[in-house]
């Protein structure tokens, strides 16, 4: 009798062991979960930063609508443009330098 106790409880306990594995380290398991969290939270962080870039887009394209002198420090900055009244001046480079600063003067 003694022994077919033995043999129930390491049987039990096996299966039970058994059980635990398979719930912490299955596919859909406890460590799935906590990745899965983690997943979740930096998802959730991307979409909180995507959403006030989208919101500074926003801003600007409202400004570009309806304020003229922002649109046109907008296009001279980053599109190079120029009124037809204005002269461009290209000035080169000290020659020898190529970090693009000037010499100092003496």
């Amino acid at each position: 009798m003694k022994i077919r106790t033995e043999i129930l409880l390491a049987a039990v306990l096996l299966v039970l062991v058994n059980f635990m594995l398979v719930i912490v380290f299955s596919d859909k398991g406890l460590v799935d979960f906590y990745q899965r969290g983690q997943m979740v939270e930096r998802q959730r962080a991307d979409n909180r930063r995507l959403e006030m870039q989208n919101l500074a887009l926003h801003r600007k394209v409202r400004r570009l609508h309806e304020d003229p002198v922002y649109l046109e420090a907008v296009a001279r900055k980053e599109l190079g443009l120029v009124r037809p009244d204005e002269v461009v001046l290209t000035l080169k480079e000290a020659p020898g330098r190529t970090d693009g600063q000037q010499p100092a003067h003496r």
